[in-house]
């Protein structure tokens, strides 16, 4: 659909009685490729297309539905009829025109229209020679390369007008030694950052020392999060950063106590920005029209400002900070202040026992307390030298007891995916 459909539809909405509408169409074009028998294979290429329909009547009523392009007229009719079914909301409506989009994001790679069956190939290849060159007793497998060109366009009934293109590219590995298996998964704006990144040459190296036999830990143990454990705990509690649980309304774990005081070490500032140039959530506006807004989620340990969708806007007359993704609030991308001293000298400074964590699932987390239960594997460390390794040990992550005591913000920092993450050295995981 190019701007003139949209237009046509928006006209057909309004004679079809509806007092607003809006109207957001995707298009992607999808490279995907595996990698069997020491060879990539050939890519299969797909198009993917859809629309989604919102429209509002009377007493602000409203309704949306999803399909394809082809049907659009169909779904306005289906969502003007559930509108009207729908329950009555003084705050909804469609957004209005509040800012220029920001242009010059970096989001769409401009070698993509260039890239070949050889280049996309050549990342999978990359990865299982670097990984057998780092190990002769590593094995690759689940190598998977994707790549998309979207285009988003949006229209709505108070005339805003926006479109976007931007690329993606992703890849995934998993290395074996033994009975233990890793997996990574790349992600950028860009080809040449997935193209180059050696994860390959990490992951043999990860499984190799997980390998180690040694000593062992118990108990609460002090434990060195490096920026690929930290950006998993950024992902996993960036969602929670809505005006409710700021608030306080909804129960976070991250939100300011009753008494006022800080429950996170006054050394996190967390920061998100979804106009960040390349970065992987960078967006010109969400699927409501909105430009993103940069908010500082964390600031010296407290949770202090929150995602803002336009009905919550315009229930407490604020203004929508562009982080609406289908029906959820959605952080963009989020960057923990780094420190100054390294994970290697942090290691030196304290001189103690400690675990380095591989990485960490955080999918049972609860926003609520801050506490998962999980399976980990890590380093033993003795100051910064590896005496041993913890594999598959069930522990107990509590983020309010571990975010709260943070002995050193290191300075070495990484992009993983959506987010730069600082590692950071603190006490109170629990080895059960």
């Amino acid at each position: 659909m190019d701007g003139a459909a949209l237009e046509d539809a928006l006209v057909a909405a309004r004679k079809a009685g509806a007092r607003g509408c809006e109207l957001l169409y995707t298009h992607a074009t999808v490279h995907e490729l595996g990698f069997e028998r020491g060879r990539a294979s050939a890519p299969a290429v797909s198009e993917e297309s859809s629309v989604t329909v919102r429209v509002w009547v009377d007493e602000g009523r409203h309704a949306e539905r999803s399909g394809a392009p082809s049907a659009v007229s169909e779904l306005l009719q289906e969502a003007l009829d559930g509108a009207g079914e729908g329950a009555p909301s003084a705050h909804a409506g469609p957004v209005d025109r509040l800012r220029p989009v920001v242009g010059g994001l970096g989001i769409a790679d401009r070698r993509y229209q260039y890239l070949d069956t050889e280049a996309r190939s050549e990342v999978l290849e990359e990865v299982a020679r670097t990984a057998r060159a780092e190990d002769k007793k590593a094995k690759v497998s689940g190598l998977r390369y994707r790549d998309e060109l979207r285009t988003r366009r949006f229209a709505n009934s108070k005339g805003v007008r926006l479109e976007e293109t931007s690329t993606r590219f992703d890849a995934w590995g998993t290395v074996s030694r033994g009975q233990l298996s890793l997996t990574d998964h790349v992600a950028s704006r860009a080809f040449a950052s997935v193209a180059s990144i050696p994860y390959g040459t990490t992951l043999a190296r990860r499984v190799a020392q997980l390998s180690m036999e040694g000593e062992s830990l118990d108990g609460q143990v002090k434990a060195m999060l490096p920026p690929r454990v930290v950006a998993r705990i950024l992902e996993a509690i960036g969602g929670g950063f809505t005006a409710e649980r700021v608030a306080g309304e909804v129960p976070f774990f991250a939100a300011r106590a009753a008494d006022g005081s800080s429950p996170l070490d006054p050394q996190l500032h967390l920061l998100d920005d979804g106009k960040l140039p390349g970065g992987l959530h960078t967006r010109s506006f969400d699927d409501r029209g909105v430009v993103p807004v940069p908010r500082t989620f964390l600031r010296e340990g407290v949770a202090d400002q929150a995602m803002v969708g336009p009905e919550e806007a315009r229930r407490t007359g604020g203004t929508p900070t562009g982080h609406q993704w289908g029906h959820v609030l959605r952080p963009g991308n989020l960057a923990l202040k780094a420190g100054t001293r390294s994970m290697n000298a942090t290691y030196t400074d304290f001189d103690t026992w400690s675990l380095e964590l591989d990485d960490l699932d955080l999918s049972s987390l609860d926003l609520a307390t801050g506490v998962a239960e999980v399976v980990v594997d890590g380093r033993v460390m003795k100051s910064n030298q590896q005496q041993g390794a913890v594999r598959r040990r069930a522990a107990r992550v509590d983020l309010r007891a571990m975010l709260g005591s943070v002995l050193k913000v290191c300075s070495d920092t990484d992009r993983i995916r959506s987010t730069d993450a600082p590692a950071l050295f603190v006490d109170g995981l629990v080895l059960l």
